[in-house]
């Protein structure tokens, strides 16, 4: 697995100055419990970097394949991956110590998640691999109209009719 680590130090001083960004790595199968989603290509994150003053911005997208089982037909299928991605980097103390909480210690709405980094390296790979677990719909179907099962026989109805439904 090769991290995905951004050198931000030629744009740490200059505040709006940016750089593009392409990172690659293998993710591990996600395991949903009821199915394993494998990745059958790297990830790849594209896009850019950059300094907002306060916190380093990263923004583009996430693109990769995918081997999974549909939750209704349980066919195998490849799906493709491609998801925005948006995180703000908050160098060791600089807007993190500046976070409102609210008397109930909740973070406050307008506020933005930020994520803590040190030195001159911000690795991007726990959040990218956050982004794509969460980006899998709850239910995970081969395509749109997918028919699912025959209740009584069990065959793929996306394959044909089965001999039970000629009598339903």
């Amino acid at each position: 697995v090769r991290l995905m680590v951004i050198d931000v130090y030629s744009i740490q001083g200059v505040r709006g100055a940016s750089i593009p960004v392409e990172v690659v790595a293998d993710l591990k199968p996600i395991d949903l419990g009821r199915s394993v989603v494998e990745c059958t290509a790297p990830v790849v994150f594209k896009g850019a970097v950059t300094n907002a003053g306060d916190c380093m911005v990263v923004d583009g997208r996430i693109t990769s394949k995918a081997k999974a089982t549909c939750d209704v037909c349980l066919s195998d299928f490849e799906m493709c991956i491609d998801i925005p991605f948006t995180q703000s980097y908050c160098k060791n103390d600089n807007r993190a110590s500046k976070v409102v909480f609210d008397e109930e210690d909740n973070l406050e709405d307008d506020e933005d998640e930020v994520v803590v980094y040190s030195g001159d390296e911000i690795d991007i790979f726990p959040d990218v691999e956050q982004a794509v677990v969460l980006s899998l719909p709850i239910t995970i179907k081969c395509k749109e109209g997918c028919l699912g099962l025959c209740p009584e026989c069990g065959a793929n109805l996306n394959k044909g009719n089965c001999p039970c439904s000629s009598s339903n």
